[in-house]
């Protein structure tokens, strides 16, 4: 009996154990693909979020990473033009898929041009997530240069998101909207990793350590590359 009584109790503490811990999906690519290795990036912009109940506080993330930190607009930054970069991928004629390629420099710079933020960061974006591969596909199934998940992606109008100008257009203009609606860099990181609703629901980035990482790493490459222009 105190046996069985010692079993009960170890099934339920492990039931508890298993429903307090945050659910949330993390996409994007990682090192097993030979991909990017920080890469985690929900980009659903409009599905809720992914955590069912919140977690403890962890003291490891009591200091947030970089936050307060602005962007520099297209027009403030020494980084309008690239390092040049090329990309292949398979474009639609409108009747067959043939080899294609696309100075991915560009696209990047003219998509930050309009959203009027500074190239550079879409271009760190970019690099972590999907290392400039136009290809690149989660396990989840986040899609393309900057891993857009396939709803996320239709909702911002992007037809083809393995397409380098319309996956670079459409995330570019998601973390746009991110980093209006939040006004800082760290957060709207965090957003775009974890979703909008978690950074809400936590009052800043996430405890979570995946988008800890990510938000430290391209934030952290962002501040130290980042010049303006003139300077």
């Amino acid at each position: 009996m105190f046996k069985n009584g010692l079993g009960i109790l170890a099934l339920l503490s492990l039931t508890f154990t298993a429903q307090a811990r945050p659910r949330i999906e993390l996409t994007g690519t990682d090192q097993s693909g030979g991909q990017a290795v920080n890469s985690y990036s929900n980009c659903v912009g409009h599905i809720a979020a992914k955590v069912a109940q919140r977690p403890r506080s962890n003291p490891r993330h009591s200091a947030l990473p970089t936050v307060g930190r602005a962007i520099y607009s297209y027009d403030d930054s020494a980084h309008s033009k690239l390092e040049q970069r090329t990309v292949s991928y398979s474009a639609w004629d409108g009747s067959q898929w043939t080899p294609a390629q696309v100075q991915l420099n560009s696209v990047i710079e003219e998509e930050a041009r309009r959203a009027n933020l500074d190239p550079l960061i879409i271009e760190i974006i970019v690099k972590h997530e999907s290392a400039f591969n136009p290809t690149a596909t989660s396990g989840v199934g986040a899609q393309g240069l900057m891993q857009l998940m396939p709803e996320t992606a239709a909702d911002l109008g992007c037809k083809n998101a393995y397409d380098p100008v319309q996956n670079v257009a459409a995330g570019t203009r998601y973390f746009a909207d991110l980093y209006r609606q939040f006004g800082d860099l760290s957060l709207a990181l965090a957003a775009y990793n974890a979703g909008p609703g978690n950074v809400a629901s936590f009052g800043g980035v996430p405890p979570f350590d995946e988008t800890q990482n990510y938000v430290a790493s391209i934030a952290g490459e962002y501040l130290s590359r980042r010049k303006k222009r003139g300077a």
